[in-house]
């Protein structure tokens, strides 16, 4: 077999996009485009064989002190991992490469499904499991990182996958009924959803600011989603969508189905009879008067058309992903996050793709978690819940792996709290 590096973009997006176990976009060449602005020097290697390619890997090469790095391959390799030969060679290959790189270890975290989990995240015991797989990367002297189940390691260990091969009304039956009364109500607010241009990254930035000041993470620069919606766009491999409404549209629609309402119970209330249906009309009123003043504290500020909703999304050979994704504070009740996620689901289905991957949840489903809205949210569209076998560290420099592995979760808390002191 012959380690190769530097490979040729149409040789190894030609493996890596029909690879029939392993193709991630973030294994993609235009992945490592987009990293190489951010993140340093970025690697294309593999492993071929009789001359065809039967292994690759993404490398980013990541800045240590005193010139020394370490090498990510995020969600790889791509190869099979279940040959263990082939795995094994790989390895002592890619050993060899990161020395030259003075690499003190090697990480990967592959999107491969460590077990069958229930809706507790526990495993289901009749069902089928990677464990060998395990088993076999720590044999070869892979270190597995701790099993978190929020988002501490470089990936989220956790997410819901959705089949889009299924008929539309199945994935439908399968989401939970509140998502599709929403679905399925009348948009009286004429809420627009649609894929959009770069020219509105600005404004998917707001929602994005938004989201991290209500939800506490940390968002990336205006610059970066700039450089992810454009780099990948141009290879068909991303999307831009928006939840956008009007502001004469809302006013005028809390004013019609306001007295709508006032009318319908003065007509109910003239017959003597229907109190229930009265009381539930007056507690919708309610509502309406509610959100009619919480919305108008503020519009004097918002302009005529609000961006209620965006999401960011890559595209790969049969997968999708919702990847970077934030929401505007005003009229929450909308749902508009939901409609817009039905909306990529029916274009993505319409589009030929096969799996659509919501992107990370946590695997500690409990009201006392802070995550346990987000995972709620995602829930509900009837997805497979799946546990990764987790991120593995192959150690080519104990004594400053033991270092760097101890130092660096406290290094970047004070680099949070700067930032934070910062703003």
């Amino acid at each position: 077999m012959e380690f190769v590096t530097n490979i040729p973009v149409d040789e190894y997006e030609n493996f890596v996009s029909q690879h029939p176990l392993k193709s991630h976009f973030m294994q993609s060449y235009y992945f490592g485009e987009l990293k190489s602005k951010f993140a340093g020097q970025v690697h294309h290697v593999g492993l071929k064989e009789a001359g065809k390619l039967v292994a690759t890997a993404l490398l980013l090469e990541m800045k240590l002190p005193l010139t020394y790095t370490y090498l990510y391959s995020p969600r790889g390799y791509v190869i099979d991992f279940n040959d263990v030969g082939l795995l094994t060679a790989f390895t002592a290959e890619l050993k060899r490469f990161a020395k030259t790189r003075k690499a003190i270890f090697i990480r990967i975290n592959p999107d491969i499904k460590l077990h069958q989990i229930d809706e507790a995240a526990n495993k289901i015991a009749a069902g089928s499991d990677n464990y060998a797989i395990v088993e076999t990367l720590l044999n070869l002297a892979y270190t597995r990182k701790p099993l978190y189940r929020n988002f501490e390691l470089a990936e989220p260990r956790f997410t819901f996958r959705l089949d889009l091969t299924q008929p539309l009304e199945e994935i439908k039956a399968k989401m939970h009924q509140t998502l599709r009364n929403i679905i399925n109500r009348e948009n009286i607010f004429d809420v627009e959803i649609a894929k959009t241009t770069a020219d509105e990254i600005v404004d998917f930035y707001r929602l994005m600011q938004d989201t991290e000041q209500r939800d506490g993470f940390t968002a990336f620069s205006l610059a970066y989603y700039q450089e992810f919606y454009q780099t990948l766009h141009d290879q068909q491999m991303s999307d831009l969508y928006l939840a956008k409404v009007k502001k004469s549209k809302i006013k005028e629609t809390f004013n019609l189905e306001i007295t709508k309402n006032k009318a319908l119970q003065a007509e109910l209330s003239a017959t003597g009879k229907n109190k229930g249906r009265i009381k539930d009309l007056n507690d919708q009123l309610n509502k309406l008067l509610k959100q009619q003043a919480e919305f108008n504290k503020r519009a004097e500020k918002l302009p005529e058309t609000i961006c209620l909703s965006g999401m960011i999304t890559t595209k790969y050979h049969d997968k999708t992903w919702n990847v970077h994704g934030g929401n505007n504070d005003v009229l929450r009740d909308l749902n508009a996050n939901y409609l817009m996620y039905y909306k990529i689901i029916e274009d993505y289905k319409a589009e030929g793709y096969k799996i659509l991957d919501l992107f990370g949840t946590t695997g500690n489903p409990v009201k006392e978690n802070s995550l346990y809205g987000l995972h709620q949210f995602k829930r509900r569209f009837g997805a497979e819940y799946i546990e990764f076998i987790g991120e593995f560290d192959l150690v080519l420099n104990p004594p400053l792996y033991f270092i760097y592995d101890r130092c660096l979760p406290f290094y970047r808390k004070v680099l949070k709290l700067i930032r934070k002191i910062k703003k």
